[in-house]
């Protein structure tokens, strides 16, 4: 076998090999080989399906103990009788409960709002009103009368009495004025 002109290339091939085809130069065919594939990396992967694993399983428990929860307040709400406004009710003594008076004035017409624990009701009243409620003694209850003439010399107040003895009373005047008695445990 003789040696190219030219001299040898890479793997016995002529190293400038031109075709003879006028002088134009020519091009060396060969294989194309495609770079290695770029691994991806799996720790993004796994940290993110355990972030949602968390979420999931957080959001799961908040749904059971919020059921849970409404479950036991319905409960408590369907076997306690009413508390709020049970006018003259004479079972209190029995029952372990305590009645509670609750009396307001208003030198003109007002609004008294008044109930234990968030629950609460309202009444018109002219210048005077009285209610008695059925409460237990570890209610926080409040009363709050508001005046609604908007008269400059207006005057409201509040007052309660747990078994005879008053617990708390207030007055407030001015226009719109507002007075606020609590019984708290």
């Amino acid at each position: 076998m003789s040696t190219p002109v030219n001299g040898p290339g890479p793997e016995g091939q002529p190293e400038n090999h031109r075709p003879q085809d006028g002088g134009q130069q020519g091009y060396q065919q060969g294989y194309y080989q495609e770079p290695p594939k770029k691994k991806r990396k799996k720790w993004p992967w796994i940290v993110g399906a355990i972030v949602l694993l968390l979420i999931l399983l957080f959001a799961g428990c908040a749904a059971l103990i919020g059921g849970a929860a409404k479950s036991v307040n319905d409960s408590i709400q369907s076997s306690a009788p009413s508390e709020s406004a049970e006018g003259g009710s004479s079972d209190g003594a029995a029952s372990g409960k305590d009645q509670l008076q609750v009396d307001a004035t208003a030198s003109e017409s007002a609004t008294a709002s008044y109930g234990a624990g968030g629950s609460m009701s309202t009444a018109e009243m002219g210048t005077t009103w009285t209610e008695t409620v059925t409460a237990k003694t570890t209610d926080f209850f409040t009363v709050t009368v508001q005046d609604k003439s908007g008269a400059s010399d207006a005057k409201v107040t509040c007052k309660l009495t747990r078994d005879g003895k008053t617990v708390q009373e207030k007055s407030a005047t001015g226009a719109y004025s507002i007075a606020t008695c609590t019984d708290t445990p």
